[in-house]
């Protein structure tokens, strides 16, 4: 993205508060670097920063699951960290616009068949039948950019830009973006076998690896788990170890999902 100053001639925009709402570009740079532990400080700042604001306004509670390790927030769990009804966030995740690919970034799991079961014995929650939506640290954080601009959601874009300026990323421009935004990586996928498959699965748990694997490619492309495997970095991993594919919403089903 960029702008024209009084001349006619173009310049390149530097990232803002304001830019975090009106580009994808924007959002994926800043995002990049966010980890899920410096997501969940970011989220514990905003928290700290809203009760600073009001002795008599309730703050909305929230509260975290462990997915192999992995702090994880339900939908229901999602909307009463903001204040807002379950509805709401259902309809960013998967209404018109999506922004599904970046939450998918962030880390958001869809969870079907078998895997539904297995979570819902670690998070300690009645088991469901249809879909099972998590969100980690660093997608919960990416909702406050989707949300209306209510007392926590604002606190939590305030505290996401101090943390922005901190990073003195308020210094990159879109070139900066842009360069962020194209670096990913193309896989040409050999399909695992059942027996891979299989011991893949399990290591990958038996090491908490499992939730990330999305990150890397399709379940059933062989170099998927050796990337996974072969990651020393903290999740999610940066733009340049991040696998890319155009998703939609109806992609859910063979690409966001993990199932077994």
């Amino acid at each position: 993205m960029t702008v024209q100053n009084a001349c006619g001639n173009v310049q390149p925009q530097f990232l803002t508060r304001d830019a975090l709402f009106t580009s994808q570009l924007a959002r994926i740079h800043t995002f990049d670097g966010i980890t899920h532990d410096k997501a969940l400080e970011i989220l514990y700042d905003a928290t700290v920063a809203r009760q600073l604001e009001t002795t008599r306004e309730p703050i909305p509670r929230h509260q975290w699951g462990k997915y192999f390790e992995l702090p994880v927030m339900s939908v229901n769990d999602v909307a009463g960290y903001y204040g807002l009804k379950a509805k709401k966030i259902k309809t960013v995740i998967s209404g018109v616009p999506s922004y599904l690919k970046e939450l998918f970034e962030g880390g958001l799991l869809v969870l079907r068949d078998k895997a539904i079961e297995d979570a819902c014995k670690q998070l300690g929650t009645p088991l469901t039948t249809n879909e099972l939506i998590l969100l980690p640290p660093q997608a919960v954080l990416r909702m406050c950019l989707f949300l209306p601009a209510i007392p926590t959601v604002v606190a939590t874009v305030d505290t996401l830009w101090n943390y922005a300026v901190s990073e003195e990323l308020s210094e990159t421009t879109s070139a900066d973006w842009e360069k962020t935004c194209y670096r990913y990586r193309a896989i040409h996928c050999d399909r695992i076998s059942d027996r891979e498959l299989v011991e893949c699965l399990v290591k990958a748990k038996e090491l908490n690896l499992y939730p990330y694997v999305q990150h890397f490619g399709q379940q059933d492309c062989l170099k998927t788990w050796s990337s996974l495997f072969a990651y020393e970095g903290e999740f999610p991993p940066p733009r340049g170890d991040f696998y890319r594919k155009k998703h939609t919403w109806l992609d859910r089903i063979s690409d966001v999902c993990l199932r077994e």
